[in-house]
C-alpha cells in the first residue's frame, strides 16, 4: 500500500472509531512490511483491547443492531476501555487494521470482531 493512500484514510479512521493507531512491525499480506508503531503506541493499544475484550468479545457484530453496538461506548468506558492517541502515528485504514488486529491477536483475542468492525476490509 502507498504511504500517501495511507495518510489519506487516517483521519477517516481515527473519525469513525474515536480511537488513533498502533506501532510495531505490521504484516499486511505476506512479506510485506506494514507500518511500524513507536512502542508506547503498540503499549496504548494493547492494554485498550484487554480492558474492552470482556464486553466486546462476546457480541457478534454482523448481527447486532446500532443499538446494541452503540451501547457498548459506555460499557467500554465502564471497563476501562479508554484509548490515548496521542503516542500513535496517524495510519490509514488498512494499516491501522493490521496493527490492531496483530496486537490483538497477542494481547486480547477476543477483540477481533470489534477491530474488524471498526476498521472494514473494503
Amino acid at each position: 500500500m502507498r504511504r500517501s493512500a495511507f495518510l489519506a484514510l487516517t483521519g477517516l479512521a481515527v473519525a469513525a472509531t474515536g480511537c488513533g493507531t498502533v506501532t510495531s512491525t505490521v504484516f499486511t499480506q505476506v512479506g510485506e512490511a506494514g507500518v511500524a508503531l513507536p512502542a508506547e503506541c503498540a503499549a496504548e493499544i494493547g492494554d485498550f483491547l484487554v480492558a474492552i475484550e470482556p464486553v466486546v468479545s462476546n457480541v457478534d457484530f454482523e448481527m447486532a443492531t446500532e443499538e446494541e453496538i452503540s451501547s457498548l461506548g459506555g460499557a467500554m468506558e465502564a471497563a476501562g476501555g479508554t484509548f490515548d492517541p496521542e503516542p500513535c502515528p496517524d495510519l490509514d485504514v488498512d494499516e491501522a487494521r493490521a496493527a490492531w488486529l496483530e496486537i490483538a491477536a497477542e494481547r486480547a483475542p477476543g477483540t477481533r470482531g470489534y477491530i474488524e468492525y471498526t476498521y472494514p476490509d473494503d
